[in-house]
């Protein structure tokens, strides 16, 4: 017992009726060997070590086409981290991502009609943090964020 509290007592039919209701969530859980659950139209990523035949060649001439690693990462099905990595490794040099000049006059021109963060990073398919970045750059104040953190 800690200080003075009372014991606590719970009778045998609590005690079954927990060990019962345990039971039966444990009966509901998926087999340990089961592949994870994932949510409803979430795309199926892969360990970028499951690569297939051909898969990298593809990547580097999506690449070298011009395609982003997000854009990689939604036709190949991996992770754009990974996509990353793998391009370093086959020796290809990837572009510096971030905002040219123009874009980053639109980003000051949307996030000063309103626009949040999010929005204009998907407009310019680009990471939001990388349009703070740039419009802190610039001197631009960031507005509070709604969400308290």
């Amino acid at each position: 017992m800690v200080g003075d509290a009372e014991p606590c007592y719970i009778s045998a039919f609590h005690v079954k009726r927990l060990a019962s209701d345990l039971e039966s969530v444990i009966a509901q859980l998926p087999p340990p060997d089961a592949p994870p659950r994932r949510r409803e139209g979430a795309p199926i990523r892969r360990s970028i070590r499951e690569l297939r035949d051909g898969e990298l060649a593809g990547m580097i001439t999506d690449y070298q086409a011009g395609a982003s690693l997000t854009d990689l990462a939604a036709k190949y099905g991996y992770n754009r981290v990974g996509i990353s990595g793998a391009l370093k490794r086959a020796g290809i040099q990837l572009r510096r991502q971030g905002l040219a000049t123009g874009q980053v006059d639109e980003a000051e021109r949307l996030y000063a009609a309103g626009q949040s963060l999010v929005c204009i990073s998907e407009r310019l398919k680009v990471d939001a943090g990388t349009v703070r970045t740039r419009l802190i750059q610039r001197g631009v104040t960031m507005r509070p964020t709604s969400l308290p953190r």
